[in-house]
């Protein structure tokens, strides 16, 4: 099995959790200018909670059944969270084109 360095991990989770703030923010805009809500008018996101606790949150629990069962706790998380990059990647290009699209029009 391949050695995966101890700083990989974290580094992965923050970076994906940080991605997924982007993705909110490019929803949030696609689905106001789907609406047609003024400029004004537009929200925002909130990443302060889920950022910094989430990924310590799954970082902790990879460690936690690294104990028992190592190194599945990392492979697991770490293979769920490149999933969840994935996603993420999707729908930051799909909304991103769809506001590019609209302020062309």
């Amino acid at each position: 099995m391949i050695t995966i360095p101890y700083w990989w991990l974290p580094v992965l989770l923050f970076a994906v959790w940080s991605l997924w703030a982007f993705a909110a923010v490019a929803e949030l805009r696609a689905k106001e200018a789907r609406e047609g809500v003024a400029k004004e008018q537009r929200g925002g996101v909130s990443v302060v909670p889920v950022l910094p606790l989430f990924p310590l949150g799954f970082w902790g629990a990879a460690a936690l059944v690294d104990v028992w069962a190592a190194p599945w706790g990392t492979v697991v998380i770490g293979a769920l969270h490149l999933l969840l990059a994935l996603a993420m990647v999707f729908t930051l290009v799909r909304d991103l084109r769809y506001c590019l699209r609209r302020e062309r029009t």
